[in-house]
């Protein structure tokens, strides 16, 4: 049975985490950002920006809300840049995971049963403009509770409507880094309605919040959930270099 065989056997869970990675190719040590695009208990497929040696080996730093998955990886298979993402799919198998590195990746794997895979959202505390499209009023300011691959947590002062496109801004220590999205809920103050939007709102299905946050109250921010409608590959590795380096 060959390692890709091997590999191939155990259960892959379609968890996307950002990461950061450094090959042990060359005298010049360099880091580069990417994103996981499944997991198992043994290895990853990742996206990454570059196409990487088969049997090449790296150092992996995943990040997690349960802490960081450090370990070393071999390189065993490569594919082609995927669509809509772009990213280059590598197929990986985890070498030296340490034992706290394996509890952590095994709050990552949810149950075979359940069937459905929420992404994964990493607290982050940055500020935010948000302009709604088509609109005349001014940019909003507010503050990003957390990221996913496809979406964000975030607050403000005054409510922006479900359904309404925005352009965000994050703000940044390297910059700003823009992308479009929609707002698909928003918990006003003293509503009792659900946090959630109705199904016309899900992503392709998918659940799109699994921590319930805490309610808005009058003396509190407004919560609104965006879902990115659109993040070419250059934002999405600016997005994972972000998260991944956050501790």
């Amino acid at each position: 049975m060959t390692i890709v065989q091997a590999y191939r056997r155990f259960t892959r869970y379609p968890v996307q985490l950002p990461l950061l990675y450094n090959p042990e190719d060359g005298a010049v040590p360099r880091v580069g950002p990417g994103w996981t695009r499944e997991l198992s208990p043994v290895g990853a497929c990742l996206e990454l920006g570059e196409r990487l040696q088969c049997q090449g080996i790296l150092h992996l730093k995943l990040r997690t809300a349960h802490g960081p998955i450090e370990t070393q990886a071999q390189v065993i298979w490569t594919g082609e840049p995927t669509s809509p993402t772009g990213g280059i799919p590598h197929g990986v198998v985890f070498s030296q995971l340490s034992r706290e590195g394996a509890q952590i990746l095994h709050f990552q794997l949810p149950p075979v049963f359940q069937g459905t895979f929420p992404r994964v959202r990493l607290p982050v505390d940055l500020g935010v403009s948000c302009l709604p499209k088509r609109s005349r009023r001014e940019p909003l300011q507010g503050r990003v509770g957390n990221i996913s691959r496809g979406g964000m947590l975030l607050y403000f002062e005054e409510a922006v409507g479900i359904g309404t496109e925005v352009e965000t801004t994050l703000h940044t220590a390297s910059g700003p880094i823009r992308a479009d999205g929609r707002i698909i809920w928003a918990d006003l103050p003293g509503s009792t309605q659900p946090l959630f939007t109705p199904p016309a709102y899900a992503i392709a299905g998918e659940i799109v919040w699994v921590d319930l946050p805490a309610r808005s109250t009058p003396d509190r921010p407004i919560l609104h959930g965006v879902q990115f409608t659109s993040l070419d590959w250059s934002i999405s590795l600016r997005l994972g270099h972000l998260l991944a380096q956050q501790e």
